[in-house]
């Protein structure tokens, strides 16, 4: 009798295991970021030794929302983020290597629509600008320009 409870145990086990490895993966597989189109828009306000500096996340999407966002560039040599002076944005910076995240009322950015943020920068050339933007890792298209 154990023997065949025992039996009947493993039967269902292996029938059962199986299904929940596949829910857990169809879980992940929903939780996982979606890839999407994004463009950045970069401009510096000439100065000396510290410029400001707006950063315009486009989402060119006609029909997906962008809920939280991190953004990630690479300041080039020289030039340190100032986090005390970021607007609509959350600033760290480990080396040259920045990342912005939103500041939760801003999370949410709706399908056709840009979001600016800034900060100023201390370092000796305004005009030499990151070339590589990622938003939530997707590698976002770049428009770089400098206001006069």
């Amino acid at each position: 009798m154990r023997a065949r409870i025992g039996a009947f145990v493993a039967a269902c086990l292996m029938v059962l295991l199986p299904t929940a490895t596949a829910a857990q993966a169809a879980e992940r597989a929903v939780a996982a970021p979606v890839a999407y189109a994004c463009d950045i828009d970069y401009l510096t306000d000439p100065g000396g030794t510290q410029f400001g500096v707006r950063i315009g996340i486009d989402n060119p999407s006609n029909d997906y929302t962008i809920n939280g966002w991190t953004l990630r560039f690479t300041l080039p040599a020289g030039q340190t983020a100032l986090p005390a002076s970021a607007y609509n944005v959350r600033i760290t910076q480990v080396g040259q290597e920045v990342t912005g995240t939103d500041v939760g009322w801003n999370a949410q950015l709706l399908p056709l629509n840009t979001l600016w943020v800034g900060f100023q920068v201390v370092g000796p050339d305004y005009r030499v600008k990151p070339t590589a933007f990622w938003v939530n890792g997707n590698v976002c298209s770049v428009g770089l320009w400098t206001r006069a």
